[in-house]
């Protein structure tokens, strides 16, 4: 294969690959299908170990679902005073406390972030509020925005969990649009794209405009000349 066609991590296998290691993991030879077996049961049971230490099994991330309070209008108010405590103290007891976390030898500290007393009653109050005022409740976004707009002191704790609810990963979908982004992009003929490249059109596969009616193709090129590394010659 010529050097020159090679892809990034094809091209940096020279340098990864020394006496008998790879990227400093010794390379050794199996004798048989059974010893091999073993080795790549025991690969993967490492992987899946590694695995469960960084993203532990926890349920505080679903328990942020009770910040949409979606259902409160069908409670009664006997029923809307005991609805998502649990989950708001799961979250309390998380947030609410310094944690420490060790991987790989290191570890991690992190302060607490909210008063966990104050939480449960701004949480009391705020169904309340939200239900008396008729808040929109279709988007946590836009319920969330009202609230800080017009209840902002009342709530400071609460609004702390909203903002972590709006940029936790809570879900799958975000990651399945990119995988399919990144599909259409390295396609067979383009296997050999650099990890960056795909980056960057990813980025604008997904982040782009989608109505192109309005676009100035005209004057891309002229945008693309002025790049230190454009292709077209001036």
């Amino acid at each position: 294969m010529n050097p020159d066609n090679a892809s990034p991590h094809l091209s940096r296998l020279p340098d990864d690959l020394k006496d008998g290691l790879f990227m400093g993991h010794a390379i050794s030879r199996c004798k048989s299908p059974n010893e091999f077996e073993g080795a790549r049961t025991k690969f993967i049971d490492e992987i899946l170990q590694n695995i469960s230490k960084r993203f532990p099994a926890t349920e505080f991330l679903s328990c942020f679902s009770v910040l949409a309070m979606r259902p409160i209008s069908l409670l009664s108010m006997d029923d809307l005073s005991e609805w998502g405590n649990r989950e708001i103290k799961i979250l309390a007891e998380y947030y609410g406390h310094r944690q420490t976390r060790t991987y790989d030898n290191n570890t991690a500290v992190s302060e607490a972030i909210l008063d966990p007393d104050k939480l449960m009653e701004e949480w009391s109050t705020c169904k309340k509020v939200v239900k008396a005022q008729l808040y929109p409740r279709v988007s946590m976004a836009s319920l969330w925005q009202l609230i800080a707009e017009y209840h902002t002191d009342m709530f400071p704790n609460l609004q702390k969990l909203a903002v972590l609810a709006l940029i936790h990963p809570i879900h799958t979908a975000d990651c399945e649009r990119a995988f399919s982004s990144q599909n259409r992009v390295t396609t067979k003929l383009r296997c050999r794209i650099s990890g960056d490249h795909i980056g960057e059109l990813m980025r604008v596969m997904i982040m782009g405009p989608k109505d192109l009616t309005d676009f100035n193709f005209k004057d891309a090129p002229k945008e693309f000349r002025k790049k230190k590394r454009g292709i077209f010659s001036v």
